[in-house]
């Protein structure tokens, strides 16, 4: 397999990352567009406003669950595989809401979606924040977060684009197109790389080395890719010694890395993004 060094590892990183960016924000606006459409509520059984909002909002909750089961299996699978299995969730969500001929079916569908987006979006910025160089990763990751709002957009667009369709054309072409976006970050997958940072946390030292080398694009002893390693697994070893954080502590800014603005932070942009 192609073993992509330096500029083209870093750009492929971003395309998969922003792709999936995308989706995330394709998904945010795809309900509202093809809601208006007579064909897509015939199909529901033309639900009352409280079943509408239901069978919109559950998507969340799905998105929610994902983002639970990434905490509690995304460390355990890697970066690389959770971004992966996450993208097949949200293929095998859109496969059926696709398929789908009832209220029920699309109910279900959308929570499965669901799991697999906020299971990546919890896998993606990470892969970001340990892969992309330091001088310039902000300003990277700023640009994919607006990608959301691209998403968005281009998935208004779409539905407007197919309301007026005589048939289920008007709905189901824009939830196929989830699948475009994922198909995408799939075939990205094979040619990106593991985070140096899981692979020494993991105890693969010597291929943490390879990748950053690879990121880096230098020999694998070079001082700069040697000096990575060693600010990696010095920054592990302190993280050893500490206790896991209480959620409490999470929570709060009484500790010296002023965890709830951080929090904050992170929690930010996402609501002022909704």
């Amino acid at each position: 397999m192609i073993e992509l060094r330096g500029r083209s590892l870093i750009i492929l990183i971003l395309l998969t990352s922003g792709f999936d960016f995308l989706l995330l924000g394709y998904d945010q606006g795809l309900f509202g567009g093809i809601l208006a459409g007579e064909g897509f509520n015939e199909m529901l059984g033309n639900p009352n406003p409280t079943l509408t909002g239901f069978v919109t909002a559950v998507y969340d909750i799905g998105c929610a669950l994902g983002a639970v089961s990434a905490f509690i299996w995304g460390e355990r699978i890697g970066r690389k595989r959770s971004i992966i299995v996450a993208n097949f969730i949200v293929i095998i969500g859109a496969a059926i809401q696709t398929a789908s001929f009832d209220y029920g079916q699309m109910v279900a569908s959308r929570v499965i979606a669901g799991v697999g987006v906020g299971f990546s979006t919890v896998a993606v910025p990470i892969l970001q924040a340990e892969t992309l160089p330091s001088h310039n990763r902000g300003a990277m990751l700023v640009v994919q977060s607006a990608l959301i709002i691209i998403g968005v957009a281009f998935a208004s667009w779409l539905c407007f684009a197919t309301l007026f369709a005589d048939s289920s054309f008007q709905w189901r072409f824009p939830i196929a197109c989830q699948m475009l976006f994922s198909g995408i970050v799939l075939c990205c997958c094979p040619f990106i790389c593991e985070t140096p940072r899981w692979l020494a946390r993991h105890g693969q030292r010597e291929q943490a080395q390879h990748v950053i080398s690879r990121l880096l694009d230098k020999e694998e002893d070079d001082p700069q890719v040697l000096g990575q390693l060693g600010e990696i697994l010095e920054a592990i070893a302190l993280e050893g010694e500490d206790a896991e954080p209480t959620w409490g502590e999470v929570f709060s800014n009484a500790t010296k890395t002023r965890n709830l603005q951080r929090v904050v932070l992170g929690m930010g942009p996402y609501m002022m993004n909704q």
